[in-house]
């Protein structure tokens, strides 16, 4: 084939191949218009105003009059095999002003949403979504959508996972469950005695500032010269063995260590035992 030639067909593939993908392909939001009405996936959309209705993202829609929020949810009843879609207007949100914030939240005029829903934030016009679930106005500090109580939103930063300072507090935030039919719920509060100005996070859970070592909200001793996390969830000084914040009962500092390689049966050893997630489980391999 000539060169002219086979240029052609190439085009003539390329272009059946567009075309073939172009019907087939998905819409590119969930929202789309089915004779003339607007559907998020399958579900219609009542009251929507077709002519200015415009999609925001996969959830967010809104026309002249509303501001929609879709999503989906499968129920265990179901063995969680069949998805529903719903979709809702958000009262009172005001399309004019309707726009998206960084980390999946949105405002307006008068407010901030996250999921569809209003959130009580002190200032709508500076809240500032940060890193770790956290976020500031110019009054308070914000964890999972709730207000850190006593927080000031101006000096307010993320030191790192579940941590956060303002000029006169570190903070220490996360979602925790009661063990009863609740789900989970912001617990955030004031660590007594943390230096903002030297506090930083260690390895997960841990952290420490000039004159405390930390985890979580817990403080575990003020020899921080010597504190030292280790591997595997566990930490020392010259005097005392932790393992998620709990003191390894008879555990020897001075030669405990991790295993390179741990097994089902022992994460460290020290001269006296061999232990599994701050157990002693046996005396040392010989």
């Amino acid at each position: 084939m000539k060169p002219a030639a086979k240029t052609r067909a190439t085009a003539v593939v390329l272009a059946l191949l567009a075309w073939v993908t172009g019907c087939d392909a998905p819409p590119a939001t969930p929202f789309h218009k089915v004779d003339g009405a607007w559907r998020y996936r399958d579900t219609p959309i009542p009251g929507a105003d077709a002519a200015s209705f415009a999609a925001l993202s996969d959830r967010y829609a809104k026309d002249r009059a509303h501001v929609w929020y879709a999503d989906s949810y499968r129920d265990g009843r179901e063995y969680f095999a069949v998805r529903h879609d719903r979709v809702r207007a958000i009262a009172g949100a005001d399309p004019a002003s309707f726009r998206p914030l960084a980390r999946d939240y949105w405002r307006d005029a008068a407010a901030v949403y996250y999921e569809g829903a209003r959130l009580a934030v002190r200032d709508v016009a500076t809240f500032e979504p940060l890193d770790d679930g956290f976020a500031r106005d110019r009054v308070s500090g914000y964890y999972q959508q709730q207000e850190i109580a006593g927080s000031d939103g101006a000096t307010f930063a993320v030191v790192g996972a579940h941590y956060a300072r303002d000029a006169a507090r570190v903070y220490y935030a996360e979602l925790a469950t009661d063990g009863g039919g609740k789900g989970p719920q912001v617990r955030a509060a004031a660590l007594p005695g943390a230096q903002p100005g030297t506090f930083r996070t260690l390895e997960p859970g841990y952290a420490q500032d000039a004159a405390q070592a930390w985890y979580r909200d817990r403080p575990l001793t003020r020899d921080v010269a010597t504190f030292a996390v280790l591997p595997f969830d566990y930490a020392r000084t010259t005097t005392a063995v932790w393992y998620r914040g709990e003191r390894v009962a008879g555990a020897d500092p001075a030669t405990f260590r991790t295993l390179p390689s741990p097994a089902d049966d022992a994460d460290a050893v020290d001269a006296n035992a061999r232990y599994q997630q701050g157990r002693r489980v046996s005396p040392p391999a010989r």
